[in-house]
């Protein structure tokens, strides 16, 4: 029998698996990507991808980002235009995902 290739998973993806549905998130339970790691990406501040997996002191951890944003000039403004969109694709999701329990 011809080995079966499994799909990649990603965070906050819905995947057909042998008949059944599986929702991936992360620990938290979160659909969306890293916020992070997004705006890291956008901005191209690569200080700002470290999470707690890299920082277990979350309160240093938001010291250093907070120190970045401010030496690059980054507003709060700025970060929520990167993520905007992001409630939207979660609205799509979720019905989305009712569906397969019925």
């Amino acid at each position: 029998m011809p080995k079966r290739r499994l799909p990649t998973v990603r965070q906050g993806f819905l995947v057909k698996l042998f008949g059944m549905y599986i929702v991936c998130v992360d620990l938290e339970s979160i659909l969306t990507p890293e916020v992070w790691i997004s705006v890291a990406d956008r901005i191209k501040i690569k200080e700002l991808q470290l999470t707690t997996r890299d920082v277990p002191d979350y309160d240093a951890l938001m010291k250093g980002r907070i120190k970045i944003l401010k030496a690059h000039n980054i507003k709060l403004k700025d970060i929520q235009k990167i993520i905007e969109n992001w409630l939207e694709k979660a609205i799509f999701l979720l019905p989305k995902l009712m569906k397969t329990q019925k």
